[in-house]
């Protein structure tokens, strides 16, 4: 039995199939579906018919003339930007304007099909970069996600009658690579360089730590315990238009979690400590009491892009390879590797979901910690005539065994 209600209309001589489908949910206008006119009623009454079991079947038989572009900037993105995070509703945004809509912004939504996202694809990974060069794989398959989410949207409100994202040839992501971070000794000349910066604490804390920069600059002092030398990541600070906002909590339960804190960085901490109260009593009123750990002279929160920037001016300054500052993350993690930490310990103190991501994004350095377990084991299996203990790894040595 139809879900759909219909009817027969007569107009100008001929018949019509008249289909109710609805107010639009956009405009709060009703919907009626005409179909072109018959000599005969009786024609109209099974085109009728025709057109509800169409209905019922999934099929959109009201194609609505609105472009991709229209769609994502006027009725997708404004209902589902609530539920993004302010980080997130950047992304979304940049991601439509460089990589969607100058591509496939001005063709009809209800054209758009697996083979024009197809050729969008392969746009992007030859010549979607802003030099002209091809965008990173993850890239594009970000792209392939914002779209095959908003796909899903205009089925479920019955724009168009299938997602041609789910049948278009979605595009991989590639290994995770990161750039090669800084050895122990570069990282030892940046901290040598900036002794004297205000938010000298901040540049120390995550290549010792492998926080995340939300993390860092969201941390609170409540969250910090110099007398037990451990933090606690709860909350996170991103970039949003209005300015730095400040969220309550992480985004995932992994990400919540108790990092120990070695001496160094608690005498870093805990000078950083007293300038901030120097700080608070210079400005007086006009200080702000953000409780937060890194701060701007008056106690305000940090903007997260001005603490990239001026991480790189801070390595401009020095003759240290270029590195960006979420990459200080990636020197703890890598310098714990090659001292032989666990896998496990590094996966739960960077703050990853699951050990997979771990081994996926530092998998360049997994073969070459293979092979040095290769001649660990054989070395303590058949003695030093295959493997001496001087032949081992440094981090190695004198081990337990």
């Amino acid at each position: 039995m139809a879900r759909h209600r219909g009817h027969i209309a007569a107009k100008s001589g001929k018949f019509h199939a008249v289909i109710d489908l609805g107010r639009d949910e956009f405009t709060g206008k009703r919907r009626r579906k005409w179909s072109r006119g018959f000599v005969s009623e009786d024609d109209a009454q099974r085109e009728l018919v025709r057109l509800l079991h169409g209905l019922d079947q999934g099929e959109n038989v009201d194609p609505v003339k609105i472009t991709v572009g229209m769609f994502l900037t006027d009725r997708w993105f404004p209902v589902i930007s609530s539920e993004l995070s302010p980080t997130s509703q950047k992304t979304y945004k940049a991601i439509m304007s460089g990589h969607i809509l100058p591509y496939i912004g001005k063709i009809r939504l209800d054209r758009l099909d697996p083979t024009k996202l197809d050729r969008l694809y392969v746009t992007l990974r030859t010549e979607g970069g802003h030099r002209g060069g091809g965008l990173a794989p993850k890239t594009v398959k970000n792209a392939h996600g914002v779209l095959s989410a908003a796909l899903t949207f205009a089925v479920k409100k019955g724009l168009i009658s299938r997602n041609p994202a789910l049948l278009a040839e979605a595009p991989g992501s590639g290994r995770s690579t990161i750039p090669s971070p800084w050895s122990a000794g570069e990282l030892r000349a940046f901290l040598d360089h900036v002794e004297g910066d205000r938010l000298k604490a901040l540049w120390w804390l995550v290549p010792f730590t492998g926080m995340r920069r939300s993390e860092a600059l969201g941390l609170d002092w409540d969250d910090v315990d110099l007398d037990r030398g451990a933090l606690a990541v709860t909350h996170t600070l991103v970039d949003a238009d209005g300015g730095p906002v400040r969220r309550r909590e992480t985004k995932t339960t992994s990400s919540r979690r108790r990092i120990s804190l070695d001496p160094g960085t608690l005498g870093v901490l805990r000078e950083h400590r007293r300038r901030q109260l120097e700080d608070r009593i210079a400005w007086g009123e006009g200080f702000t009491d953000s409780g937060l750990v890194f701060t701007r002279e008056d106690g305000s929160a940090l903007r997260p892009a001005w603490v990239s920037r001026r991480f790189d001016q801070l390595r401009k300054q020095t003759d240290l390879r270029w590195i960006r500052f979420h990459d200080l993350r990636h020197v703890w993690a890598t310098l714990a590797l090659e001292q032989g930490v666990p896998m496990k310990v590094v996966q739960e103190r960077l703050g990853h979901s699951s050990i997979s991501i771990t081994m996926d994004v530092y998998s360049h350095l997994i073969e070459g910690l293979d092979r040095d377990a290769a001649g660990l084991v054989a070395g303590a299996v058949l003695g030093s005539s295959t493997q001496s203990s001087t032949q081992l790894p440094a981090k190695w040595r004198n081990q337990p065994r």
